[in-house]
Protein backbone atom coordinates (compact mmCIF):
# COMPACT_ATOMS: atom_id res chain seq x y z
CA UNK A 1 0.00 0.00 0.00
CA UNK A 2 3.01 2.05 0.94
CA UNK A 3 4.54 1.81 -2.39
CA UNK A 4 1.10 3.09 -4.14
CA UNK A 5 0.90 5.44 -2.14
CA UNK A 6 4.54 6.91 -2.70
CA UNK A 7 4.05 6.46 -6.67
CA UNK A 8 0.72 7.85 -7.21
CA UNK A 9 2.21 10.81 -9.06
CA UNK A 10 4.03 8.12 -11.59
CA UNK A 11 1.13 6.47 -12.78
CA UNK A 12 -1.94 7.62 -13.94
CA UNK A 13 -4.77 5.45 -13.26
CA UNK A 14 -7.86 5.06 -15.23
CA UNK A 15 -10.47 3.22 -12.71
CA UNK A 16 -10.48 2.27 -9.42
CA UNK A 17 -12.04 -1.46 -8.62
CA UNK A 18 -12.48 -1.79 -4.35
CA UNK A 19 -13.60 -4.74 -2.31
CA UNK A 20 -16.84 -2.90 -0.50
CA UNK A 21 -16.57 -4.19 2.46
CA UNK A 22 -13.40 -2.32 2.87
CA UNK A 23 -14.29 0.90 3.73
CA UNK A 24 -10.47 2.52 4.61
CA UNK A 25 -9.61 1.70 1.19
CA UNK A 26 -11.99 3.54 -0.14
CA UNK A 27 -9.28 6.42 -0.08
CA UNK A 28 -7.23 5.26 -2.83
CA UNK A 29 -10.16 6.57 -5.20
CA UNK A 30 -8.85 10.29 -3.83
CA UNK A 31 -5.13 9.46 -4.56
CA UNK A 32 -5.92 7.96 -8.11
CA UNK A 33 -7.88 10.78 -8.52
CA UNK A 34 -10.31 8.05 -10.28
CA UNK A 35 -13.95 6.66 -10.74
CA UNK A 36 -14.60 3.88 -8.00
CA UNK A 37 -16.21 0.60 -8.45
CA UNK A 38 -16.98 -1.75 -5.45
CA UNK A 39 -17.19 -5.50 -5.88
CA UNK A 40 -18.89 -7.91 -3.49
CA UNK A 41 -18.91 -11.27 -3.05
CA UNK A 42 -21.82 -11.30 -0.08
CA UNK A 43 -25.06 -9.79 0.09
CA UNK A 44 -25.22 -6.09 0.60
CA UNK A 45 -24.79 -5.10 4.00
CA UNK A 46 -27.06 -2.22 5.33
CA UNK A 47 -24.23 0.33 4.56
CA UNK A 48 -23.40 -1.09 1.65
CA UNK A 49 -27.14 0.05 1.00
CA UNK A 50 -26.91 3.46 2.68
CA UNK A 51 -24.02 4.43 0.25
CA UNK A 52 -26.15 3.65 -2.74
CA UNK A 53 -29.37 5.02 -1.53
CA UNK A 54 -31.11 1.24 -2.02
CA UNK A 55 -34.64 0.76 -0.08
CA UNK A 56 -33.93 -1.88 2.28
CA UNK A 57 -36.91 -2.74 4.49
CA UNK A 58 -35.59 -4.45 7.58
CA UNK A 59 -39.01 -6.81 7.55
CA UNK A 60 -39.06 -7.89 3.85
CA UNK A 61 -35.02 -7.78 3.55
CA UNK A 62 -33.79 -8.67 6.93
CA UNK A 63 -29.88 -8.15 7.02
CA UNK A 64 -27.57 -10.87 5.72
CA UNK A 65 -26.04 -10.90 9.65
CA UNK A 66 -29.41 -12.09 11.15
CA UNK A 67 -30.37 -15.90 11.45
CA UNK A 68 -33.69 -15.43 9.40
CA UNK A 69 -35.04 -14.57 5.74
CA UNK A 70 -38.41 -14.73 4.77
CA UNK A 71 -41.47 -14.63 6.46
CA UNK A 72 -40.47 -13.53 9.85
CA UNK A 73 -42.36 -14.04 13.18
CA UNK A 74 -44.19 -10.84 15.03
CA UNK A 75 -40.73 -11.05 17.27
CA UNK A 76 -37.83 -11.70 14.46
CA UNK A 77 -39.84 -7.98 12.96
CA UNK A 78 -38.69 -6.47 16.23
CA UNK A 79 -35.47 -7.77 15.71
CA UNK A 80 -35.02 -6.83 12.58
CA UNK A 81 -36.15 -3.61 13.01
CA UNK A 82 -34.16 -2.77 16.00
CA UNK A 83 -30.87 -4.48 14.70
CA UNK A 84 -31.18 -2.23 11.29
CA UNK A 85 -31.93 0.83 13.49
CA UNK A 86 -28.57 0.81 15.77
CA UNK A 87 -27.11 -0.51 12.48
CA UNK A 88 -27.04 2.57 10.64
CA UNK A 89 -27.24 4.96 13.63
CA UNK A 90 -23.68 2.84 14.60
CA UNK A 91 -22.31 3.11 11.25
CA UNK A 92 -22.92 7.05 11.32
CA UNK A 93 -21.68 7.63 14.81
CA UNK A 94 -19.20 4.65 16.02
CA UNK A 95 -18.41 3.32 13.12
CA UNK A 96 -17.69 6.19 10.74
CA UNK A 97 -14.82 8.11 13.16
CA UNK A 98 -13.36 5.10 13.70
CA UNK A 99 -13.19 4.48 9.81
CA UNK A 100 -12.08 8.09 9.11
CA UNK A 101 -8.89 7.64 12.20
CA UNK A 102 -7.48 4.83 10.78
CA UNK A 103 -7.50 5.67 7.19
CA UNK A 104 -6.34 9.15 7.80
CA UNK A 105 -3.38 7.28 9.78
CA UNK A 106 -2.02 5.65 6.80
CA UNK A 107 -3.59 8.40 3.91
CA UNK A 108 -3.44 11.69 5.41
CA UNK A 109 -4.88 13.67 8.34
CA UNK A 110 -6.51 15.64 5.04
CA UNK A 111 -7.91 12.40 3.66
CA UNK A 112 -12.02 13.06 3.27
CA UNK A 113 -14.59 11.32 5.68
CA UNK A 114 -15.34 7.68 4.31
CA UNK A 115 -18.71 7.53 3.93
CA UNK A 116 -18.73 10.98 1.68
CA UNK A 117 -16.10 8.97 -0.86
CA UNK A 118 -18.30 6.22 -0.38
CA UNK A 119 -21.33 8.07 -2.25
CA UNK A 120 -18.80 9.03 -5.31
CA UNK A 121 -19.04 5.26 -6.08
CA UNK A 122 -19.77 4.81 -9.54
CA UNK A 123 -21.50 1.49 -8.87
CA UNK A 124 -21.24 -1.70 -7.38
CA UNK A 125 -20.96 -5.16 -9.10
CA UNK A 126 -22.64 -7.75 -6.63
CA UNK A 127 -23.32 -11.37 -6.21
CA UNK A 128 -27.44 -11.16 -6.52
CA UNK A 129 -29.57 -13.76 -7.70
CA UNK A 130 -33.21 -14.15 -7.48
CA UNK A 131 -32.68 -17.59 -5.43
CA UNK A 132 -30.09 -16.55 -2.40
CA UNK A 133 -31.41 -12.99 -2.04
CA UNK A 134 -34.81 -11.09 -1.31
CA UNK A 135 -36.52 -9.26 -3.91
CA UNK A 136 -35.80 -5.52 -3.77
CA UNK A 137 -35.76 -2.39 -5.64
CA UNK A 138 -32.89 -1.78 -7.20
CA UNK A 139 -31.09 0.95 -8.99
CA UNK A 140 -28.84 1.00 -12.02
CA UNK A 141 -25.98 1.53 -10.04
CA UNK A 142 -26.04 -1.81 -8.68
CA UNK A 143 -25.24 -4.58 -11.32
CA UNK A 144 -26.24 -7.97 -11.02
CA UNK A 145 -23.40 -10.40 -11.28
CA UNK A 146 -24.38 -13.76 -10.12
CA UNK A 147 -22.55 -16.78 -11.03
CA UNK A 148 -19.39 -14.72 -12.39
CA UNK A 149 -17.03 -16.99 -10.44
CA UNK A 150 -18.78 -20.34 -11.90
CA UNK A 151 -16.42 -22.09 -14.54
CA UNK A 152 -16.97 -24.48 -17.75
CA UNK A 153 -16.82 -28.18 -16.69
CA UNK A 154 -13.59 -29.51 -16.92
CA UNK A 155 -12.51 -33.32 -16.79
CA UNK A 156 -12.14 -34.97 -12.97
CA UNK A 157 -8.51 -35.82 -12.13
CA UNK A 158 -8.82 -39.74 -12.87
CA UNK A 159 -8.27 -41.32 -9.27
CA UNK A 160 -11.35 -39.04 -8.15
CA UNK A 161 -13.21 -39.76 -11.36
CA UNK A 162 -13.14 -43.76 -10.59
CA UNK A 163 -13.62 -43.33 -7.25
CA UNK A 164 -17.17 -41.23 -8.22
CA UNK A 165 -18.02 -43.64 -10.88
CA UNK A 166 -17.64 -46.44 -9.02
CA UNK A 167 -19.86 -44.97 -6.06
CA UNK A 168 -23.51 -45.89 -8.18
CA UNK A 169 -24.99 -45.85 -4.39
CA UNK A 170 -24.21 -42.01 -4.18
CA UNK A 171 -21.62 -39.44 -3.02
CA UNK A 172 -21.89 -37.41 0.20
CA UNK A 173 -19.41 -34.45 -0.44
CA UNK A 174 -18.19 -32.42 2.74
CA UNK A 175 -16.61 -29.13 2.71
CA UNK A 176 -17.28 -26.52 5.14
CA UNK A 177 -15.16 -24.15 3.05
CA UNK A 178 -12.26 -21.73 3.57
CA UNK A 179 -13.23 -20.37 6.35
CA UNK A 180 -14.30 -22.65 8.37
CA UNK A 181 -11.49 -25.43 8.41
CA UNK A 182 -12.61 -29.04 8.97
CA UNK A 183 -9.22 -29.73 10.14
CA UNK A 184 -9.76 -27.32 13.31
CA UNK A 185 -12.74 -28.32 14.05
CA UNK A 186 -13.13 -28.87 17.77
CA UNK A 187 -12.43 -32.78 18.53
CA UNK A 188 -16.27 -33.64 19.72
CA UNK A 189 -17.43 -32.14 16.76
CA UNK A 190 -15.19 -34.56 14.18
CA UNK A 191 -16.00 -37.48 16.52
CA UNK A 192 -19.32 -36.85 15.63
CA UNK A 193 -19.00 -36.16 11.74
CA UNK A 194 -16.70 -39.13 10.99
CA UNK A 195 -19.18 -41.49 13.25
CA UNK A 196 -21.97 -39.77 10.88
CA UNK A 197 -19.76 -40.85 7.89
CA UNK A 198 -20.07 -44.47 9.24
CA UNK A 199 -23.50 -45.40 9.53
CA UNK A 200 -24.08 -44.15 6.27
CA UNK A 201 -24.61 -46.48 2.69
CA UNK A 202 -22.68 -43.69 0.88
CA UNK A 203 -19.32 -42.72 -0.31
CA UNK A 204 -18.12 -39.44 1.19
CA UNK A 205 -15.99 -37.18 0.17
CA UNK A 206 -14.52 -34.99 2.79
CA UNK A 207 -12.08 -32.31 2.52
CA UNK A 208 -9.64 -31.92 5.36
CA UNK A 209 -7.10 -29.09 5.06
CA UNK A 210 -3.95 -31.16 6.31
CA UNK A 211 -2.34 -34.23 6.34
CA UNK A 212 -2.00 -34.52 10.20
CA UNK A 213 -4.57 -36.74 11.38
CA UNK A 214 -3.59 -36.52 15.21
CA UNK A 215 -7.07 -34.99 15.92
CA UNK A 216 -9.04 -38.07 13.75
CA UNK A 217 -10.06 -40.89 15.71
CA UNK A 218 -10.51 -43.11 13.28
CA UNK A 219 -11.26 -42.48 9.61
CA UNK A 220 -14.27 -44.92 7.98
CA UNK A 221 -13.99 -47.32 5.13
CA UNK A 222 -16.24 -45.39 3.14
CA UNK A 223 -14.65 -41.52 3.44
CA UNK A 224 -12.47 -40.07 1.15
CA UNK A 225 -10.03 -37.61 2.86
CA UNK A 226 -8.15 -34.67 0.64
CA UNK A 227 -6.86 -31.78 1.27
CA UNK A 228 -8.89 -30.40 -1.82
CA UNK A 229 -11.03 -31.02 -4.56
CA UNK A 230 -12.16 -29.42 -7.54
CA UNK A 231 -15.55 -28.74 -5.92
CA UNK A 232 -17.52 -27.21 -8.80
CA UNK A 233 -16.58 -30.54 -11.26
CA UNK A 234 -17.14 -32.80 -8.04
CA UNK A 235 -20.48 -31.35 -7.61
CA UNK A 236 -21.28 -31.72 -11.42
CA UNK A 237 -20.79 -35.38 -11.07
CA UNK A 238 -24.01 -37.39 -11.37
CA UNK A 239 -23.21 -39.62 -8.40
CA UNK A 240 -22.97 -36.11 -6.15
CA UNK A 241 -26.23 -36.66 -4.22
CA UNK A 242 -25.45 -34.05 -1.58
CA UNK A 243 -23.29 -31.19 -0.39
CA UNK A 244 -22.82 -30.84 2.96
CA UNK A 245 -21.59 -26.76 3.57
CA UNK A 246 -20.80 -24.14 5.79
CA UNK A 247 -23.55 -22.25 3.56
CA UNK A 248 -21.61 -19.60 1.82
CA UNK A 249 -22.97 -17.89 -1.27
CA UNK A 250 -20.49 -19.25 -3.26
CA UNK A 251 -20.88 -22.59 -2.56
CA UNK A 252 -24.41 -22.45 -2.47
CA UNK A 253 -24.53 -21.09 -6.09
CA UNK A 254 -22.26 -24.07 -6.81
CA UNK A 255 -24.41 -26.40 -5.48
CA UNK A 256 -27.73 -24.81 -7.16
CA UNK A 257 -26.02 -24.63 -10.53
CA UNK A 258 -24.83 -28.34 -10.44
CA UNK A 259 -28.52 -29.41 -8.96
CA UNK A 260 -27.24 -30.73 -5.77
CA UNK A 261 -29.33 -30.54 -2.63
CA UNK A 262 -28.05 -29.03 0.23
CA UNK A 263 -27.59 -29.87 3.84
CA UNK A 264 -25.92 -26.74 5.94
CA UNK A 265 -23.55 -26.36 8.85
CA UNK A 266 -23.70 -22.72 9.30
CA UNK A 267 -21.07 -21.25 11.73
CA UNK A 268 -21.06 -17.16 11.22
CA UNK A 269 -21.34 -14.25 9.48
CA UNK A 270 -24.14 -14.34 6.00
CA UNK A 271 -24.51 -18.21 6.68
CA UNK A 272 -27.39 -18.18 8.91
CA UNK A 273 -29.25 -16.01 6.76
CA UNK A 274 -27.88 -18.14 3.85
CA UNK A 275 -29.35 -21.54 5.64
CA UNK A 276 -32.59 -20.04 6.50
CA UNK A 277 -32.92 -18.96 2.79
CA UNK A 278 -32.16 -22.18 1.69
CA UNK A 279 -34.10 -24.06 3.90
CA UNK A 280 -36.89 -21.68 3.27
CA UNK A 281 -36.57 -22.38 -0.46
CA UNK A 282 -36.96 -26.16 0.00
CA UNK A 283 -33.38 -26.38 -1.28
CA UNK A 284 -32.69 -28.36 1.42
CA UNK A 285 -31.59 -28.57 5.44
CA UNK A 286 -29.54 -26.89 7.91
CA UNK A 287 -28.34 -28.06 11.39
CA UNK A 288 -26.80 -25.73 14.30
CA UNK A 289 -23.38 -25.95 14.50
CA UNK A 290 -23.31 -26.07 18.67
CA UNK A 291 -25.53 -28.79 18.52
CA UNK A 292 -24.44 -30.85 15.83
CA UNK A 293 -24.85 -34.73 16.85
CA UNK A 294 -24.23 -37.72 14.89
CA UNK A 295 -27.95 -38.70 15.24
CA UNK A 296 -29.01 -35.35 12.95
CA UNK A 297 -26.31 -35.34 11.14
CA UNK A 298 -27.31 -39.26 9.63
CA UNK A 299 -31.08 -38.23 9.85
CA UNK A 300 -30.72 -35.19 7.60
CA UNK A 301 -28.07 -36.42 4.97
CA UNK A 302 -31.01 -39.89 4.83
CA UNK A 303 -34.10 -37.35 4.48
CA UNK A 304 -32.44 -35.26 2.01
CA UNK A 305 -31.16 -37.44 -0.27
CA UNK A 306 -34.05 -39.96 -0.14
CA UNK A 307 -36.56 -37.17 -0.87
CA UNK A 308 -36.87 -36.51 -4.68
CA UNK A 309 -38.33 -33.40 -3.46
CA UNK A 310 -35.10 -31.34 -2.59
CA UNK A 311 -33.73 -32.60 -5.26
CA UNK A 312 -36.28 -30.90 -7.89
CA UNK A 313 -36.57 -28.11 -5.72
CA UNK A 314 -33.02 -27.60 -6.15
CA UNK A 315 -33.01 -28.34 -10.37
CA UNK A 316 -36.09 -25.78 -10.70
CA UNK A 317 -34.05 -23.13 -8.58
CA UNK A 318 -30.63 -23.58 -10.08
CA UNK A 319 -32.37 -23.05 -13.40
CA UNK A 320 -34.34 -19.47 -12.29
CA UNK A 321 -30.65 -18.46 -10.64
CA UNK A 322 -28.51 -18.74 -13.67
CA UNK A 323 -31.07 -17.72 -16.46
CA UNK A 324 -28.87 -14.94 -17.48
CA UNK A 325 -29.78 -12.33 -20.52
CA UNK A 326 -26.02 -11.63 -20.72
CA UNK A 327 -23.43 -13.81 -19.39
CA UNK A 328 -22.01 -12.34 -15.98
CA UNK A 329 -18.53 -11.99 -16.98
CA UNK A 330 -19.91 -10.35 -20.57
CA UNK A 331 -21.76 -7.53 -18.05
CA UNK A 332 -19.51 -7.21 -15.51
CA UNK A 333 -16.86 -5.97 -18.68
CA UNK A 334 -19.42 -3.77 -20.22
CA UNK A 335 -20.43 -2.02 -16.94
CA UNK A 336 -16.51 -1.63 -16.35
CA UNK A 337 -16.23 -0.09 -19.57
CA UNK A 338 -19.07 2.14 -19.34
CA UNK A 339 -17.57 3.55 -16.41
CA UNK A 340 -14.13 3.84 -18.18
CA UNK A 341 -16.09 5.61 -21.09
CA UNK A 342 -18.11 8.42 -19.53
CA UNK A 343 -15.47 8.72 -16.51
CA UNK A 344 -17.60 7.77 -13.80
CA UNK A 345 -21.39 7.11 -13.58
CA UNK A 346 -22.40 9.90 -11.64
CA UNK A 347 -25.35 10.36 -13.61
CA UNK A 348 -26.67 6.53 -12.13
CA UNK A 349 -26.88 7.94 -8.59
CA UNK A 350 -30.12 7.55 -7.05
CA UNK A 351 -30.72 11.29 -5.14
CA UNK A 352 -31.55 9.51 -2.13
CA UNK A 353 -27.87 7.91 -1.74
CA UNK A 354 -26.93 11.41 -0.40
CA UNK A 355 -30.11 12.98 1.33
CA UNK A 356 -30.55 13.31 4.87
CA UNK A 357 -32.10 11.04 6.62
CA UNK A 358 -34.77 13.31 8.11
CA UNK A 359 -35.26 13.96 4.40
CA UNK A 360 -35.44 10.98 2.77
CA UNK A 361 -37.61 9.62 5.24
CA UNK A 362 -39.82 12.60 5.00
CA UNK A 363 -39.95 13.38 8.11
CA UNK A 364 -39.72 17.19 7.81
CA UNK A 365 -42.84 16.60 5.76
CA UNK A 366 -45.13 15.10 7.79
CA UNK A 367 -43.91 16.78 11.07
CA UNK A 368 -44.84 20.00 8.54
CA UNK A 369 -48.41 18.46 8.08
CA UNK A 370 -48.90 17.58 11.42
CA UNK A 371 -48.04 20.76 12.67
CA UNK A 372 -50.74 22.48 10.12
CA UNK A 373 -53.41 19.68 11.26
CA UNK A 374 -52.82 20.39 14.33
CA UNK A 375 -53.29 24.16 14.39
CA UNK A 376 -56.16 23.63 11.88
CA UNK A 377 -57.82 21.29 14.68
CA UNK A 378 -56.97 23.68 17.15
CA UNK A 379 -58.30 26.67 15.32
CA UNK A 380 -61.55 24.66 14.40
CA UNK A 381 -62.09 23.85 17.89
CA UNK A 382 -61.29 27.58 19.56
CA UNK A 383 -64.10 28.78 16.74
CA UNK A 384 -66.61 25.93 17.61
CA UNK A 385 -66.00 26.99 20.90
CA UNK A 386 -66.46 30.67 20.58
CA UNK A 387 -69.10 30.03 18.39
CA UNK A 388 -71.00 27.65 21.22
CA UNK A 389 -69.96 30.01 24.38
CA UNK A 390 -71.93 33.11 22.03
CA UNK A 391 -75.04 31.05 21.10
CA UNK A 392 -75.10 30.14 25.11
CA UNK A 393 -74.55 33.87 25.80
CA UNK A 394 -76.94 34.81 23.49
CA UNK A 395 -79.61 32.62 24.80
CA UNK A 396 -79.20 33.48 28.32
CA UNK A 397 -79.73 37.30 27.72
CA UNK A 398 -82.49 37.03 25.14
CA UNK A 399 -85.58 38.86 26.87
CA UNK A 400 -88.69 36.21 27.58
CA UNK A 401 -91.24 38.07 24.76
CA UNK A 402 -88.59 38.02 22.30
Amino acid sequence: MQKLLANKNKVKYDLFLVENLYPCMYAFKDVFDCPMIGITSLPLTISAVQMLGLVKHPVLDPDLFLPFSVDLSFKERVTSTIFYSIFKLNGYFNLAPKLNAETRKYFGPKTRDVYTIASEMSLILGNFNYVTQNIRPHVPAFVEISGIHLQPEKPLPKDLKQILDESKEGVVYFNLGSNVKSSLLPRDKLDAILSAFSELEYKVLFKFETDDLTNVSSVPSNVEIRKWFPQQDVLRHPNVKLFVTQGGLQSIDEALNAKVPLLIIAVFGDQLFNAHKMVSSGAGLSIDFDNLSKGELVEKINKVIQNPEYKKTVSKLGAIAFDHQVPPLEKAVWWIEYVLRHNGAHHLRYKGAGMPFYQYYLLDVFCFLGLVCALTTYSVFKIAKMLILGIRFISRNRKPNE
